[in-house]
Formats: C-alpha cells, sequence, structure tokens
C-alpha cells in the first residue's frame, strides 16, 4: 500500500486533528488491524477507525476507492484523529454506518 500526504491531511493537521508522522508511517502496517469499517453517508467514503496511542482518541483512514479521470483504488484521502465518544454519536445519528 503506498501512503501519499495530500492537502485533506495538512488541512486536518492544521485543525490540530491530524496524523502525526509517525502514524502516516504505520498505516501500510496497522490497516489490517482495523476496529470498525464504517461507511460515511454524507461523503460516501470508507473509513477505516484504527486504534491510538491517546486515550479516547481512534484514527480515521478515509479512502476513495474511484475517483473521477483516475482509476485509482484503495486509496488514503485523508487521515485524522476523532474522539470515540463523536465515532458512537455519527454511528448513532446514521452519519456513518457500521460495514464491519
Amino acid at each position: 500500500m503506498q501512503v501519499r500526504r495530500r492537502t485533506g491531511g495538512l488541512e486536518n493537521e492544521k485543525a490540530g486533528d491530524g496524523l502525526m508522522d509517525m502514524e502516516w508511517r504505520q498505516l501500510p502496517s496497522i490497516m489490517g488491524d482495523a476496529e470498525q469499517v464504517l461507511f460515511d453517508t454524507q461523503t460516501g467514503k470508507l473509513l477505516y477507525i484504527l486504534k491510538s496511542q491517546d486515550a479516547g482518541i481512534k484514527l480515521a483512514v478515509e479512502f476513495d476507492f474511484i475517483k473521477k479521470d483516475n482509476p485509482a483504488v484503495n486509496m488514503i484521502v485523508s487521515g485524522f484523529r476523532q474522539a470515540t465518544k463523536t465515532i458512537e454519536e455519527k454511528i448513532r445519528g446514521g452519519i456513518y454506518e457500521v460495514v464491519e
């Protein structure tokens, strides 16, 4: 899996919820250990929810499977930190649907 940082990731860093460099480097080895796979009903993207070293925080990795004019598959488009409580609220509110 190739991990390339994109604008979305940099925007998350500026907002204070971006992944740290170490976390970006670890993604290829930890993606298979996702705690949950969620479907974001607002963006149509899959989110892989991973453990974080910080209590109460999860790493959310957003995938795009088909890009316009670029048939790339399994491309990470964003990575950010999200409070476990927020993820649970979004599932209850129907924003995220549990895939597995």
